[in-house]
């Protein structure tokens, strides 16, 4: 009996054979199937990195970094920034997005702490 694609193959062993390929057509069907699960596109990209595809990966994970920074993930975005620039160092649009994302999110830390520590008052006070 034929499997499709995606059914009950094991990515995990497929990456362990380094087969690659076969690995790498599993994911985008189940991508397919679930576009908005950022894990299983982020292990296409990863397998698509050790397939020595690094342009095709990069332009699975950009997306996904914006969409994490869009949706107030920074932290997420910040780590699929660094991913990026590990995969293609020389990229100045994920320095700069890289730089204002981390400049963002302690901006929004230094107000949390400035606020978190002002005293309240209430009626009895006033």
């Amino acid at each position: 009996m034929a499997r499709g694609p995606g059914k009950s193959e094991d990515v995990m062993a497929l990456i362990a054979r380094k087969s690659y390929a076969k690995a790498i057509e599993v994911l985008r069907v189940q991508v397919e199937a679930n576009r908005h699960d950022p894990r299983l596109r982020m292990q296409l990209a990863d397998v698509l990195v050790l397939a020595g595809k690094d342009r095709e990966a990069v332009g699975i994970l950009t997306p996904l970094a914006d969409e994490y920074a869009r949706d107030g993930f920074a932290a997420k975005a910040i780590a699929v920034f660094k991913k990026i620039q590990k995969i293609d160092p020389g990229r100045r649009d994920v320095d700069s997005r890289l730089a204002s994302l981390i400049q963002e999110k302690q901006r929004v830390a230094t107000v949390s702490v400035a606020t978190a520590s002002l005293p309240e008052i209430g009626m009895e006070e006033i």
